[in-house]
């Protein structure tokens, strides 16, 4: 006897897109779903990767490289560096990850 486990909230156009890629794959959206939980229970994970979406991506890449820059900056200054001269180096790499992030 199968039964009906899914209740699943999503937004109006995703639902759309949802239904379109199943009719385009000539397989109902409910057999669909059935065959992404018996995946998921037979494999004992989630069958596809969850990952960063591009904008969290291109942060921390500019993040890791303003931090790259930052040690660089602090290698070749050894000694002659000011306060003022490194709060304005990491305000820059601030301002760059937050621009990564718009």
């Amino acid at each position: 006897m199968a039964s009906k486990i899914l209740n699943v909230r999503m937004d109006e156009q995703l639902y759309s897109d949802f239904k379109d890629f199943c009719a385009e794959m000539r397989i109902p959206a409910s057999t669909l779903m059935a065959s992404f939980a018996a995946q998921t229970v037979r494999e004992r994970r989630i069958p596809f990767v969850i990952g960063e979406t591009s904008r969290s991506s291109r942060a921390t890449a500019t993040m890791q490289k303003a931090l790259a820059t930052l040690r660089a900056n602090a290698t070749e200054r050894t000694g002659e560096t000011s306060e003022a001269q490194i709060i304005e180096d990491v305000d820059d790499a601030v301002e760059a990850v937050r621009a990564a992030m718009r």
